[in-house]
């Protein structure tokens, strides 16, 4: 009986609490409406598959995201911190990786940042920064 009682309150506390989201909800609409969003905050936005070619993203704040499969070419993401960001399988064609921030990012279906079109002083998934 102890352990329905919790159940049930457990159940109750999740049920009337709101999802946690880190992202800025409006920051998080701008970007899908106009693609283009710098220096918003984006932490933890799951924005996996999107389409986000030629988005400015300069200097956001994208750290954890799930940018999985999203298209980024042309995007403009200089300065943009992307710490433990998830990038499997993202499109980097062409965008602009100067200064971000890429430590403990998480990629897997090949080498993506060959395709970016600049990383300089970007701090790599391993810690090292691309031609200081």
């Amino acid at each position: 009986m102890k352990s329905l009682t919790l159940g049930v309150a457990l159940f109750a506390m999740l049920w009337i609490s709101p999802n946690a989201q880190a992202e800025n909800p409006e920051h998080l609409q701008r970007l899908v409406k106009s693609r283009s969003c710098p220096g918003c905050d984006l932490q933890g936005a799951d924005l996996s598959a999107v389409n986000l070619r030629h988005a400015n993203l300069a200097g956001a704040n994208l750290t954890n995201a799930n940018l999985n499969l999203a298209d980024l070419t042309g995007a403009n993401l200089a300065n943009a911190l992307m710490t433990g960001t998830s990038l499997a399988w993202t499109d980097f064609t062409d965008a602009n990786l100067e200064g971000a921030n890429l430590s403990q990012a998480q990629f897997e279906g090949g080498e993506r940042l060959g395709q970016a079109l600049s990383f300089e002083k970007a701090t790599l998934p391993n810690g090292t920064i691309a031609f200081p």
